[in-house]
């Protein structure tokens, strides 16, 4: 089994929310002080994550990635509307073929 880099941060992260709680739960401190504590823990990740984000290359190799998706989407819509307009144009041609041939029924 293969752990890729976007594995490892969804593991990182988890692992810190799990710790976070745990710790919470088996606190000795008072409601008040585990909030304050707790706000000031999320508050350094807050501002450590996005600094080893960016020293990782994990940003990089997120954007690259957001980046390729979004051109692979623009891609699939572009060929889901030509699709459609495809075929909007072929029900008008066969709905006018057969007001023709109605109409052609009626002469006769």
């Amino acid at each position: 089994m293969t752990i890729h880099l976007n594995d490892k941060l969804l593991y990182l992260v988890a692992g810190c929310g799990m710790g976070v709680v745990i710790g919470a739960l088996f606190a000795p401190k008072s409601g008040q002080e585990t909030r304050r504590n707790l706000s000031n823990r999320v508050s350094g990740l807050a501002v450590r994550v996005p600094e080893r984000i960016q020293h990782s290359g994990v940003g990089e190799a997120a954007s690259s990635t957001l980046r390729s998706v979004m051109e692979k989407s623009r891609n699939v819509a572009s060929i889901g509307r030509q699709r459609l307009n495809d075929s909007i144009e072929a029900g008008k041609l066969r709905f006018n073929e057969s007001i023709e041939d109605d109409e052609d029924t009626a002469l006769r």
